[in-house]
C-alpha cells in the first residue's frame, strides 16, 4: 500500500506522514524474506521502514547508509522540505523544489586488492573487475552508470569520470558496487553505500563492504569527488545550447525489465525504443550545434545567442544579406540565400549549417513530445496493474506477487524518470529555439522576413 501511495498520491502522502506515525513493513506474501525499497517511502516521510535483518543485499545496505549519517543512534532527522506545508512534490515530476539542485562529479580511479568472489573457485586467481555507481532517492535523482571492465587485474585501474545531477541531495544515497564481469552473470566482489550529505569531496579511498556488511581486509577504490552547483564537475557550462546536450553520460535503464505481461512488456519495449530514438537525436543535435560553432571559430562552449549574431554580422559585411530571406514555420527560423555565385559560398555554408541544426532541433522536439505520450500511457498502465496486484494479493495464483511488485515499482520509476528528462529536453529546446528568434527578430533590415 505504501509503495502505491508513494507513486500515486505523493503529496497527501507526504502531508499525511507530517502529522501521523508511518510503520511500513514487508508484506506477508513476501515468504522468501524478500524486502521492499525504504528509499521510497522514506522520500515520503515515512518515519519506520521495517526490514527483514536476515536478508543481506541492497536493501539493507541502504538502511545501514541511511542511519551511518547519525552514528548508528537509530534516527535521522528529516529534511525540512518533507516538514514544510507549503512545499508539494509533484507527482509526476516527484522532486522537492525548494533543494538547490546540485552537480556530483564521482572520478573512479583505481582498486586495490580485490578479492575473488565468494564461490569462485573454479576461476583464475585473477578477476575481470568493473564499478557499478548508483543514486537512490527521488525519482528524478535516481540514476546508475558503470565504469568499463578491466580485464584480468586485481589491482585494475579505471580513470572514468562519473556525473550526477540531484535535486533533492539530502534524500540521496550513493552506492559503489564492485562486480566481476562474467557472461553468466557478474558476481559481487564488494560494495560502499553512503548518503550523500555525507559525502566528503577531494581524493578519497574507500573502503569495501562485503555482502554482509562487514571490512574486507585492506580493500580499497580510490576516487575523486566533488559537489557543485554547476553542471561540469565544477566547470560551469556556458548559455547557448540546452544543458543536456553537455551530459555525456545518459541515465541507464538496464533496470527497466519485462514483468511477464505480454501487453505490458511490449509497453516497456515501446519506451525503451523512443528513450533512444531521443538519445540519437539529441547527439545529432549535439553535433549540428558544435559544427555551426567551429565554421564561426567558436569553441562548443560559446552562447549560441552570440554565435547567431556573429553569422548575421558576416552576412551584412559580405553582402550576403541583400540576398537572405527569412522564413518562419511556426516557432522555427529558417534563413534562405538566393545567391548563386562563387563568392557566397562561405555564406551559403553557414546558412546551410544554422538550418540543419534549427532542423534537428524541431525533430528532436517533435519526438520528445511524442515520447512523452508514450511514456505516461506506459506509466498509467503500469500504475494501474500495481494496483491489480495488490487487490488480488489474496489469488493463489499470485504467489510470485511481491517480486512483480518490486519490478513493476522500479519501472514505474524508471518511466517516471525518463518523463521528465523528455520534459526537460523540450524545455531546454524551446528556451534554445527562443534565444535564437530573439536574434533573428533583431537582424539588419536588409533581411526579408516571410
Amino acid at each position: 500500500m505504501a509503495l502505491k501511495l508513494a507513486h500515486s498520491a505523493i503529496d497527501d502522502f507526504v502531508r499525511f506522514t507530517e502529522r501521523n506515525l508511518v510503520r511500513v513493513y514487508p508484506s506477508g506474501m513476501r515468504i522468501d524474506s524478500s524486502n521492499f525499497s525504504p528509499q521510497e517511502v522514506w522520500c515520503c516521510g515515512c518515519q519506520i521502514a521495517a526490514l527483514n535483518y536476515q536478508s543481506v543485499g541492497m536493501m539493507m545496505d541502504l538502511n545501514n547508509a541511511r542511519f551511518a549519517q547519525n552514528g548508528n543512534c537509530g534516527y535521522v532527522l528529516k529534511p525540512l522540505a518533507l516538514l514544510d506545508p507549503t512545499v508539494m512534490l509533484n507527482a509526476s515530476r516527484n522532486r522537492i523544489p525548494t533543494s538547490k539542485p546540485k552537480t556530483l562529479c564521482i572520478k573512479v580511479i583505481s582498486a586495490v586488492n580485490l578479492p575473488k568472489p565468494n564461490g569462485a573457485a573454479t576461476k583464475g586467481d585473477v578477476i575481470d573487475p568493473f564499478v557499478k555507481i548508483d543514486i537512490f532517492g527521488v525519482s528524478t535523482d535516481c540514476a546508475g552508470s558503470r565504469t568499463k571492465t578491466v580485464a584480468n587485474n586485481n589491482d585494475p585501474v579505471f580513470d572514468e569520470t562519473i556525473e550526477f545531477h540531484l535535486t533533492a541531495m539530502e534524500l540521496a544515497i550513493l552506492r559503489f558496487l564492485v562486480l566481476d564481469d562474467d557472461c553468466i552473470g557478474d558476481d559481487f566482489i564488494g560494495q560502499y553505500s553512503i548518503s550523500v550529505p555525507c559525502v566528503q569531496t577531494g581524493y578519497r579511498h574507500i573502503r569495501l563492504k562485503s555482502l554482509y556488511g562487514r571490512d574486507i581486509p585492506n580493500c580499497y577504490l580510490f576516487v575523486h569527488v566533488a559537489i557543485t552547483d554547476k553542471r561540469g564537475g565544477g566547470k560551469a557550462i556556458r548559455g547557448g545550447s540546452p544543458g543536456f546536450l553537455i551530459q555525456r553520460r545518459q541515465k541507464h535503464l538496464d533496470d527497466l525489465k519485462p514483468v511477464g505481461d505480454k501487453a505490458l512488456d511490449d509497453l516497456i519495449k515501446g519506451v525503451l525504443s523512443k528513450v533512444k530514438d531521443v538519445q540519437v537525436m539529441q547527439e545529432l543535435l549535439d553535433r549540428a550545434i558544435i559544427t555551426f560553432k567551429e565554421e564561426l571559430g567558436e569553441t562548443p562552449s560559446a552562447p549560441i545567442k552570440l554565435c547567431v549574431e556573429e553569422m548575421f554580422a558576416r552576412l551584412s559585411s559580405n553582402d550576403s544579406s541583400q540576398h537572405c530571406t527569412v522564413e518562419t514555420h511556426g516557432i522555427f527560423p529558417e534563413i534562405k540565400l538566393n545567391a548563386s555565385d562563387m563568392s557566397q559560398q562561405g555564406s551559403r555554408k553557414l546558412v546551410d549549417l544554422f538550418n540543419q541544426m534549427i532542423g534537428c532541433c524541431r525533430s528532436m522536439m517533435e519526438d520528445a513530445e511524442h515520447s512523452v505520450e508514450i511514456m505516461v500511457s506506459t506509466r498509467k498502465a503500469l500504475l494501474d496493474r500495481f494496483h491489480d496486484l495488490g487487490n488480488m494479493a489474496t489469488s493463489p495464483s499470485y504467489r510470485k506477487k511481491p517480486k512483480v511488485s518490486e519490478q513493476l515499482s522500479q519501472d514505474i520509476s524508471l518511466v517516471e524518470t525518463q518523463i521528465d528528462n523528455n520534459q526537460r529536453f523540450l524545455l531546454s529546446c524551446q528556451e534554445f529555439i527562443k534565444s535564437i528568434c530573439d536574434v533573428v527578430n533583431s537582424a539588419p533590415g536588409a533581411l526579408h522576413f516571410v
